[in-house]
Parts: structure tokens; sequence; C-alpha cells
């Protein structure tokens, strides 16, 4: 038996009960009842703050919030020598958006021109924080007379007239889920929170999942959920996100996610 600790995060608002606790079975988290399942001890430190920590020794950390206390405890894990997946580094730098577009560039990534200060777009175009979740302003614009709208923390891109919109989860370098999405009625944005609906989906093309393992590897992620869109031109990545949820678009999809990710963790642990 291993001891995992899931530095983690409520799926929706805000935790309630203490910071930490050792995993009781039944409670209704996927991937903690599928570790349970291999024979492993799973051990929940909450982003709150304040309060004891369950006192353990881990085998592995599996870092799945980057709020300030989960920063600074998967820090002192990696400092310690335990393993965390995903490394804080690479996961700090996935949440600028700036950053992975400099990186998709670098790797020849297929994704959206990025500006963060004026240029030559012209017509329809998209606004979004450089780091930021939810579609939390995110918003469309015309240029150039939309530049005078734009942030200093803001990035420009291109609107991009979308075939179709996917949520790809990839772990340890295999695509395990695709979610096809649709924004909600006189919305873009293909958000779930911002009334977006999803459902099962394929892979478009052998060319589309090649596009989402080379963004995950480029970035240097072990678990992420990669935005994908098809367009005229081919697809496009639209961002990586380090924290994805390992929820899937049906229960047997988040059983399928949580049983593979479960499944690589066991690999690493089982790892000379």
């Amino acid at each position: 038996m291993a001891t995992v600790v899931l530095l983690t995060a409520p799926r929706r608002g805000a935790h309630r009960g203490g910071p930490s606790a050792r995993y009781r079975q039944g409670t209704g988290h996927p991937l903690a009842e599928a570790l349970l399942r291999l024979g492993h001890d799973p051990v929940m430190w909450w982003d709150a703050p304040d309060g004891p920590l369950v006192k353990c020794e881990p085998d592995l950390v599996v870092l799945r919030a980057l709020s300030g206390p989960q920063r600074v405890r998967a820090q002192g894990f990696e400092r310690d020598g335990v393993r965390v997946v995903n490394r804080l580094a690479p996961h700090v730098a996935a949440a600028d958006k700036l950053h992975q577009a400099t990186v998709f560039v670098d790797h020849g990534i297929a994704h959206p021109q990025t500006l963060s200060r004026h240029g030559a777009f012209v017509g329809r175009a998209v606004v979004k924080p450089r780091r930021g979740s939810g579609g939390d302003r995110v918003r469309e614009v015309l240029l150039p007379t939309g530049w005078s709208t734009v942030e200093a923390d803001e990035l420009v891109q291109p609107f991009l007239e979308v075939l179709a919109d996917f949520r790809v989860v990839v772990v340890g370098g295999e695509v395990l889920s695709w979610t096809k999405r649709e924004p909600a009625p006189n919305d873009f944005r293909t958000n779930l929170s911002r009334g977006a609906t999803a459902k099962p989906a394929e892979a478009p093309s052998r060319q589309a999942t090649e596009i989402v393992l080379g963004a995950v590897a480029a970035l240097q992620l072990e678990i992420a959920g990669v935005d994908l869109v098809i367009t005229d031109d081919g697809p496009f990545v639209v961002e990586v996100n380090a924290a994805t949820t390992l929820y899937g678009p049906s229960e047997a999809a988040t059983e399928h996610i949580a049983e593979q990710t479960a499944r690589y963790l066991d690999s690493l642990l089982m790892a000379p």
C-alpha cells in the first residue's frame, strides 16, 4: 500500500470541514476511489489554509489545484524529494496563457496567434486574461477600435470560426477522453460554467490527437485538459489546463478517466 496525497480543491464551491483527511470510501471522489481499489491510501489535502494536516509520509503527491497553500505544500514535498504530479514549475508556468503561446510557437503546435499588446489584428478578436479559467473576462471585440478596452494583463487572439470544440483529457502521454462542447445560445464560450453542453466524442482525426499530445508534452505536463477546436484551416489548440477536471461528459467516461489515471499513478509507484 502506498500513500498518495491529493492536493486538491472542491469541484464546486468552497470546502467545508478540515483542510486534510484520509479519504473515506464512498465519499464520491472518483480518483481517490480508483486509488483505493488499487490498494493505495489516498489522503486529501484541501486548499483550505488553516487547521491541522494529516501526518503522513507520502510516496506520491498529485497537484490538482494551484491555490496559495497548495503551491507551498507542493514546493515542500518536492524539496523533500517526493515525486509530485504535475511538477510544480511546469504547472505554474502553464497557468500563464502567454507562456503557453510562446511554447506552442517554439514547438510548432497549431495555436491562434497571440498578442499581449497592440498589433496588426483587424476585425473580430477574442480578449482573455493571461491567467484565469471558466471563461471569466473572455469577450469578443472588434479591432482596431477594441484595443482601448484591453487591459495590461490580457491577451488578444483572432476570432476563429469554429466547426467543432473539444476538451481532451491527457494523462501520462495518453488521451483518455474526448468531449465535444456546444456553447449556450448567443455565447461563443464553451465553458460548462457558462451554460455550454457536453457529450462524449471520438477523436476527429489523427492530426488532432497528435497536436493534443504534442501540446501537453511541450508544456511538460503529465495530467492536462486540452481545449482544441476544428476550423476550416484544421485543428488548433486554444489552451491547456494543468488543473483540468477529471470528470468526463458521462458517468462511464468519468470512471474510465479516474481508473486510467489511478493506473498511471500506480505505474509511477511501481517504477524503480
